[in-house]
């Protein structure tokens, strides 16, 4: 049976996920390729926002409305964040174009039911995302209150807020821990509050002025994610949006202005020359940090080595840098990660399944056993755990042991081909060949070019005096993998 080699792949393909990770503002936007859905979520939500401007100006109404509702369904099928866009649009439309929400409403109902219909599109589009999408998204954090959260996020908040000024330092994963004292929380829910309350004065005296704080709030609601600083979204909400008529109208009155003027107010000031300056010199600074912080993202090692110097404190970051290591090769500084991860979070299971695994790898099988049996009793709903249990206990002769968990593996993965083959090889060996065989048909139904559950069916068909479909298995086994052994042993076995 060749089951170490099975073993290996079935690591790979139920790994954890908290070597996901997200980069704060607009850096992950640009550099972070599967995040550019973010990019193109705002650039659908202020195409809408100009159709709709577009719409209350031209004759062609229709057209301009039927063009929006097109950019919102794209939109839609970017990212989930789009549901919150009719809101805006909303609001945008009151504050600039017609006065009024209810006038709003009553020019163009009908668009904003299509608008309300098509936004709802959005949270679908999780349904067909990747399942590293769907378990990373939306407000839920595991072990935080509701009111742990509501106390720290202010604090997060913040400090996005100063990074958009000033973007140094950047960094993908903030960790931001739970905020517990009274300094932690006290200014920062004083700010917030103050940022509310200008926003709702400035909006309530004068709309078009309060928009720019409403655009930031709602949009911040649900970006801001329950993950403290690691995926704080607010790449949008810091986007300006399009002016409306009280912009284009006062635009016009300068451009008037400049006409009727003399020649003298047609120089240019001395101030504007020093602000053309600074704001060359600004821009000129910024490009040189964005391509310096560009460079963090050129490989895993260097974004993860560059997170744990910022946040030294974030046991995700120390985490996912062990597990860059140990795919590059570097299995000892891999252990030196996981184990500062663990002492910054030790009840966590994925980090003391991945300390096994290196353990295992350095060949320290007892150590590895004692680690995975310490994740399984974190959390026995750990099908990486179970199976690495499971699979080093087949392997190191206790079957009786292992079958249990190999089972609960399959039963909390059962679409991994490698997890099936194992559990096969282990119930061959048990003698429950009946079973082990359905096992290894499975393995290959789930993935047909599976060549150790191919060899394991061959030897099982061996086994069962099913000598030319063995035969059978392990030529298919030697077209596709010619240097296969496993496969050549069983060949030589079968009598000619």
């Amino acid at each position: 049976m060749c089951q170490s080699a099975a073993r290996a792949r079935a690591t790979s393909g139920i790994r954890d996920r908290a070597a996901l990770g997200r980069a704060p503002l607009t850096t992950e936007a640009v550099t972070y390729v599967i995040q550019r859905a973010e990019s193109l979520a705002a650039l659908f939500t202020l195409g809408v926002l100009l159709c709709v401007s577009r719409a209350h100006e031209s004759a062609r109404t229709a057209r301009w409305l039927a063009l929006a509702l097109l950019g919102a369904t794209c939109g839609a099928l970017s990212k989930p964040v789009f549901a919150i866009v009719p809101i805006l649009v909303l609001l945008y439309d009151a504050c600039f174009l017609s006065g009024s929400l209810r006038g709003a409403v009553s020019r163009r109902g009908g668009f904003y039911a299509g608008l309300v219909a098509v936004a709802l599109l959005a949270p679908l589009t999780l349904r067909l995302a990747p399942w590293e999408w769907q378990g990373t998204a939306g407000p839920a954090t595991v072990g935080v209150s509701p009111i742990a959260y509501a106390l720290t996020e202010p604090g997060v908040i913040a400090h996005y807020l100063r990074l958009a000024l000033w973007p140094r330092p950047l960094c993908l994963d903030y960790g931001w821990p739970i905020a517990t004292r009274a300094s932690q929380i006290v200014a920062p829910v004083l700010l917030l509050l103050a940022l509310l309350a200008v926003t709702v004065l400035a909006f309530r005296r004068r709309a078009a002025a309060g928009f720019v704080g409403v655009w930031f709030f709602v949009l911040l609601a649900p970006t801001s994610r329950r993950d403290r600083g690691g995926r704080s979204g607010l790449r949008a909400p810091h986007v300006p949006a399009p002016g409306g008529r009280d912009q284009r109208a006062g635009a016009g009155r300068r451009r008037r202005a400049r006409a009727t003027a003399g020649p003298s107010a047609q120089s240019v000031p001395r101030a504007t020359c020093v602000g053309a300056g600074l704001l060359a010199a600004a821009a000129v600074t910024l490009v040189t940090l964005t391509a310096r912080r560009n460079l963090d993202y050129r490989s895993r090692l260097s974004i993860w080595s560059q997170t744990v110097t910022v946040a030294p404190r974030n046991a995700r970051a120390h985490f996912s840098y062990g597990i860059a290591l140990r795919d590059a090769g570097a299995i000892a500084r891999a252990e030196q990660e996981f184990r500062v991860a663990l002492a910054l979070r030790p009840r966590d299971a994925e980090t003391h399944v991945n300390l096994g695994q290196v353990r295992e790898t350095r060949g320290d099988s007892l150590e590895a056993l004692r680690e995975y049996r310490t994740a399984v009793a974190l959390d026995s709903t750990s099908a990486l755990a179970r199976y690495d249990l499971g699979a080093l206990l087949f392997e190191s002769g206790e079957l009786d042991e292992a079958l249990p968990h190999l089972l609960a593996a399959v039963r909390l993965s059962p679409h991994r081909a490698p997890v099936r083959n194992t559990l096969g090889a282990a119930l061959f060996r048990a003698g429950r060949r009946e079973e082990a065989l359905a096992e290894f048909q499975e393995a290959l139904r789930i993935d047909p070019d599976a060549p150790e559950a191919r060899c394991n069916l061959g030897f099982a068909l061996a086994a069962a005096g099913r000598l030319e479909d063995a035969r059978r298995e392990f030529h298919a086994v030697l077209e596709r993998h010619p240097d296969f052994a496993p496969a050549r042993k069983g060949l030589s076995l079968l009598p000619p």
